[in-house]
């Protein structure tokens, strides 16, 4: 696997923060989540970005069933999924939020580990498919 130019590890980066920064901006993910998908975009460039962002996402997706059911909050996690698709408020409620705080038990999810096994996982697909 030869390395990518400048010019690619700049898109790369844009990239990285522009896929991410939208669910930074709706609290989703952490400034830390949206800087480390940024750096994977450096190394990978960005046509390689795209693929292991979404094995991220599906591997984020994983991990939040893992944690809802190991810590038995499906009934409240389905509560919230519920109100936000069908109640406009919780919009304006986190746009004037300026205090990012997490309720009392819940669960926040580590996203740099969908990072990684995302990440992981397309570059052993390139691997796999290159012959090497």
């Amino acid at each position: 696997m030869g390395g990518i130019g400048p010019w690619q590890a700049l898109l790369g980066l844009g990239a990285g923060l522009a896929m991410f920064m939208p669910l930074y901006l709706l609290r989703a993910v952490g400034a830390g989540d949206v800087k480390l998908l940024a750096m994977v975009g450096v190394w990978l460039g960005p046509q390689l970005l795209l693929g292991a962002t979404l094995l991220t996402l599906l591997a984020g997706g994983v991990l939040a069933i893992v944690v809802m059911l190991a810590s038995r909050s499906s009934r409240q996690v389905l509560t919230n999924v519920r109100v936000m698709l069908t109640t406009r408020s919780w919009v304006r409620r986190r746009q004037t939020d300026t205090a990012r705080c997490t309720p009392p038990g819940s669960v926040r999810l580590p996203y740099a580990v969908p990072i990684a096994v995302g990440t992981l996982a397309q570059v052993g697909w390139l691997l796999m498919h290159s012959g090497r």
